[in-house]
């Protein structure tokens, strides 16, 4: 449920970045980079996916990548990526019956990018067999930065990489990182049209080096983290409750940034157990004062009997 309400939540940004306008401008190459186009069989092999502007200013992407022959993505490394915002992260994806390995991407650069080299990904793999392997980019959109999401031309500088049993080329050496995430700031937001108005936390941060691995929640200063996406619904216990929450970002090289933020939701007075409890305790005040009152007037009755 969930899920679903997420993808259309996706599909509805891209809707508003992608607005179609009636003229073209040229300007947009999404290309790739490695250091050998020679790979030896069961060798993991390294290729980066890069865009280059030609003097027009882009902010926002979008594209599927996909391989001509069946090779195994061990890792997807977004660390340095010039996207400060993914729509839709690097990832595989089994909606493509027509290839064996397809990953999809969508991002968004805010103040525009213009350049000949913006690093997006690299994508780590693997092939068991000799022959080629083309890589190209289908599906290609991308936006210039003139406030009206104005769609530009887009190439496509496809790779082919031969696999073969042996090579002299060195094979992938994933990067020395002893860094944290960079820091960043959790909100709690509600949106009527979201999680059927629940109250839900946001979070995201990048990590040049390894890039992120996954994200950890916990409640409290003692709780256990558990492993979570963004945006992730606040119990409704916690929302009653309160209290703080942590969120911890992990790179892939496993170094830790924790970042905590109170839960302060303000509450209809009826939901708010703090009222409830004056109210409650407003109501027994004035039981015993009622009852001494009584009392009182009980022991003046039988003095004057």
């Amino acid at each position: 449920m969930i899920e679903c309400k997420m993808k259309n939540v996706k599909l509805k940004i891209i809707v508003v970045l992608m607005v179609l306008a009636p003229n073209f401008a040229y300007g947009a190459e999404f290309y790739f980079g490695t250091q050998s186009k020679e790979i030896g069989v069961g060798q993991l092999g390294e290729v980066g996916v890069f865009l280059n502007t030609d003097d027009a200013q882009i902010n926002a992407i979008e594209g599927k990548i996909i391989f001509s022959d069946s090779v195994t993505v061990k890792e997807i490394r977004e660390g340095g990526s010039m996207i400060s915002l993914w729509v839709e992260n690097p990832s595989l994806s089994d909606d493509d019956p027509n290839h064996s390995v397809t990953i999809m991407f969508s991002g968004i650069i805010p103040g525009g990018y213009t350049g000949n080299r913006g690093y997006l990904f690299s994508i780590i793999f693997e092939k068991t067999k000799v022959g080629d392997v083309k890589i190209e980019v289908n599906d290609a959109r991308a936006l210039l930065n003139d406030g009206q999401g104005t769609s530009t031309e887009v190439r496509v500088s496809p790779l082919t990489l031969a696999v073969v049993e042996k090579t002299g080329a060195p094979g992938y050496l994933p990067p020395y990182d002893n860094e944290p995430p960079e820091s960043f700031v959790p909100e709690i937001a509600q949106d009527p049209n979201l999680f059927d108005g629940k109250w839900f936390v946001t979070f995201a941060t990048q990590d040049k080096i390894s890039g992120i691995d996954r994200y950890e929640i916990a409640f409290g200063s003692l709780g256990n983290f558990v492993r979570v996406e963004s945006p992730f619904v606040l119990p409704l216990w916690k929302q009653l409750a309160g209290g703080i929450v942590r969120i911890k970002a992990i790179d892939r090289a496993s170094n830790v940034r924790i970042e905590t933020l109170p839960i302060a939701i303000p509450l209809p007075w009826y939901e708010d157990y703090r009222i409830w409890g004056i109210i409650l305790g407003g109501a027994i005040i004035v039981y015993l004062i009622f009852r001494l009152w009584k009392q009182k007037q009980i022991k003046h009755t039988k003095k004057h009997e």
